[in-house]
């Protein structure tokens, strides 16, 4: 295992992620790598500038590909792959709840396994939150590259982790 790359933004923290340019900007450049449809399981409100965008929200106002939460569009995609995938759920229960309009989210367990099963060998989950690995070496990934964002005050750092399944 090669140690992860380490990068720091000064950025700041927002209701919709990709609000901050430098966060926007890193997702898109570490999506680029692929020539294929990216998968974006939480879109929210800003559009990805890459190649082919697949989004999936909650909200229908945000015009989505798939309208529903993210763990039913995965139950549905049956043999569906990908080579990558954003992963930015909103990043904690509160959040969750203030956000989606009292519906609560709920916990990402199962839906890290359906993910990752999702993904296709060597590709790679870029995952936004306050963990630094999101998927983790359980589920046959190893962190590439990890940025840190400082969004200074009161706010704690969060993070934009790149993670690679291993090839089969």
């Amino acid at each position: 295992m090669n140690d992860p790359n380490l990068f720091y933004i000064e950025g700041g923290l927002y209701k919709y992620t990709f609000q901050e340019a430098k966060v926007k900007a890193v997702v898109e450049e570490e999506c680029r790598e692929f020539n294929s449809e990216v998968l974006n399981l939480f879109a929210g409100k800003h559009r990805l500038d890459v190649e082919d965008e697949f989004r999936v929200d909650l909200s229908d106002e945000f015009e989505p590909d798939h309208c529903g939460d993210a763990m039913g569009f995965l139950k549905d995609a049956g043999n569906d792959k990908w080579d990558c995938m954003v992963y930015d759920p909103p990043f904690n229960e509160r959040k969750s709840k203030e956000f989606y309009e009292g519906r609560r989210v709920g916990k990402y367990t199962k839906m890290k396994d359906s993910i990752v099963q999702c993904l296709n060998p060597g590709g790679k989950i870029v995952g936004l939150g306050h963990e630094i690995s999101n998927f983790g070496k359980g589920r046959g990934m190893e962190v590439e590259s990890l940025y840190v964002v400082n969004p200074f005050g009161e706010i704690r750092p969060y993070f934009i982790s790149v993670e690679r399944k291993f090839a089969a």
